[in-house]
């Protein structure tokens, strides 16, 4: 299970977040929709969950175990 814990992200200033205290869960063999307007963080919030960008604040985890911990390598 891939789990986003607290998840925040900003470019500048947290005051101008992108998005705040986002919390999901994502189940194996399970299909999800991100959907939103154009310049909502679609794309940010995916670079970030494929480990191609670090989050400002928060975790990602896989299985429990943070991908900052496991390493790009092996998460992919």
């Amino acid at each position: 299970m891939l789990t986003v814990n607290e998840l925040g992200y900003w470019y500048d200033q947290q005051v101008n977040s992108l998005f705040e205290n986002v919390n999901l869960s994502f189940a194996a063999g399970e299909s999800y929709a991100i959907v939103g307007q154009s310049g909502t963080g679609k794309t940010t919030f995916l670079l970030l969950i494929a480990g191609l960008d670090k989050p400002k604040a928060g975790t990602i985890e896989l299985a429990g175990q943070s991908i900052a911990k496991i390493g790009l390598t092996a998460y992919r």
